[in-house]
């Protein structure tokens, strides 16, 4: 199985309103786990001019955090407001990254970790110790680390006004593992912060970097991607992990696809090729082979030749490759890509660049002045767009008009041709949008709301990301175009 990104899911509601946050491990080729927390409160009604999206430990919360990394159902560590102190604390074994007590006092206080310090069985630094958690009678209260305190004498710790990384060693079974979480503390007098997110190495004993965590991309495989394109019936998909400069690739084809070689090359933009090959993929496997064939015994008559129905089964290339610093940058430029040879196509049948799985945002303004030529309409409209990998997921709300079909368009300094579409929007279902709009959705109150995805050829996504495209809305009065607008990244 390949990596996925695991979720973050609360496991139990504990006393003094602690929340027990656990992840549901789901790690193949990849050995970084990686979770994000988010604020489960309202947001204010007025922006923040800091980063709250992480979850809050504060005294005005009421609570605190619980964090079960590997989701084994095993508290790890946790987060806390006491008295006038944030701290962190582990369960069992769990280790802290912290400098020793001073003097008499019994809690210590957290360092602040720059991204990319090495964390492992060695402390980074001299100064800095692993210190487990010490209970202290009558009440058990656990004493650690603490980030920061304010009180009416003063007010102590590293954490003011900062971000940074907090050092963890935990265990699985009796194996100690390493792991980073982020953490922030806004505010220079207080006391409290916020949980961003956290990651860490599956491989036992492995040191794992401050903020290091996997990076995801994706690949769609046809004919239509190779340069020039072929009409092969063939398709796949590939998804890769980037660790530091690990590359590792799970590709998928239809199992009746018989590739001579694999490999990836680069650097080139979508409508290029490139005679740099920076991988060969090697040999294939094939997994789902088909189940025996069951025959019933007649022993009347001589039993029929089985018919095999067809069952290609799903060709595989599935392993990983280090990168030169130069190629990871080319990786994240978007500039590499795979490309698949075979007897009939020696050049390439199926190709497909690697593009991240981060999503892109978009939006477009529909209206008469914005359409070529331009026209008197006084409708309006207002779409939003989601690029992820070749995935295009769209919103469009419209005033509540007729219209014959809405579209997306190359060439967007001229007036929509049948030539130039891109695609026809479906817009055969919507939704008329309530008073109060509808959260995170483009449009107004008593405006139509249509949704769909798409699925974009490498070119396709290139040119979007370049704003070549533009959607237009045509009715049978203005059969060029009645409403129209550029589609464009979102700054």
């Amino acid at each position: 199985m390949f990596v996925h990104s695991p979720k973050s899911q609360c496991i139990a509601l504990l006393a003094l309103a602690i929340f027990w946050l656990g992840l549901a491990a789901g790690y193949g080729q990849g050995t970084i786990v990686y979770g994000r927390l988010s604020n489960p409160y309202p947001p204010p009604s007025i922006p923040q001019p800091w980063d709250d999206s992480g979850y809050p430990v504060f005294s005005s919360f009421g609570g605190g955090l619980i964090l079960d990394f590997n989701g084994d159902g095993q508290p790890d560590v946790g987060f806390n407001v006491y008295d006038t102190a944030f701290e962190i604390y582990g369960f069992g074994s769990t280790r802290v990254l912290t400098y020793p007590a001073a003097g008499f006092d019994i809690n210590s206080f957290l360092p602040v970790l720059p991204a990319e310090t090495e964390i492992g069985a060695t402390p980074p630094s001299g100064s800095l110790i692993w210190r487990e958690t010490l209970y202290l009678a009558p009440d058990g209260r656990p004493y650690s680390a603490t980030y920061n305190g304010a009180n009416n004498a003063g007010y102590g710790g590293y954490w003011q006004g900062v971000e940074g990384y907090t050092g963890v060693e935990f265990y699985i079974g009796d194996d100690p593992h390493y792991a980073w979480i982020r953490v922030g503390a806004p505010f220079v007098g207080l006391y409290g912060g916020y949980i961003y997110d956290y990651a860490y190495e599956t491989v036992p004993n492995k040191p794992i970097l401050a903020g290091e965590k996997p990076i995801y991309f994706e690949a769609t495989f046809n004919g239509g991607n190779e340069v020039p394109p072929n009409k092969s019936t063939h398709s796949g998909t590939g998804t890769f992990i980037l660790e530091g400069d690990v590359l590792s690739y799970n590709l998928t084809m239809d199992g009746s696809f018989r590739p001579t070689s694999a490999g990836i090359f680069g650097s080139a933009n979508p409508c290029l090729n490139s005679s740099r090959l920076i991988a060969n993929l090697g040999a294939y496997s094939i997994s789902n082979f088909p189940p025996p064939t069951l025959i019933p015994l007649n022993h009347r008559s001589r039993p029929p030749s089985p018919v095999l129905p067809p069952f290609p089964g799903v060709l595989i290339y599935d392993g990983q490759i280090t990168l030169s610093s130069n190629q990871v940058a080319e990786l994240l430029a978007g500039q590499l890509y795979v490309n698949f040879k075979s007897a009939k196509f020696r050049q390439g049948e199926l190709r497909g660049e690697i593009l991240s799985t981060a999503p892109i945002q978009f939006s477009a303004t529909l209206s008469s002045r914005n359409d070529i030529p331009h026209n008197k309409s006084m409708r309006h409209g207002e779409a939003a767009f989601t690029l992820t990998g070749n995935s295009l997921s769209y919103e469009l709300a419209l005033d509540n008009f007729t219209f014959t079909s809405a579209g997306i368009y190359t060439s967007p300094i001229v007036f929509p041709h049948p030539h130039n579409l891109i695609y026809k929007l479906d817009t055969s279902i919507g939704v008329m949008i309530p008073d109060g709009g509808l959260p995170n959705a483009p449009g107004l109150p008593g405006q139509v709301l249509y949704s769909g995805n798409l699925t974009l050829t490498d070119k396709q996504v290139s040119q979007i990301k370049r704003g070549d495209f533009s959607i237009n809305v045509l009715t049978s009065r203005f059969r060029n175009g009645e409403i129209g607008g550029r589609i464009l990244p979102n700054e």
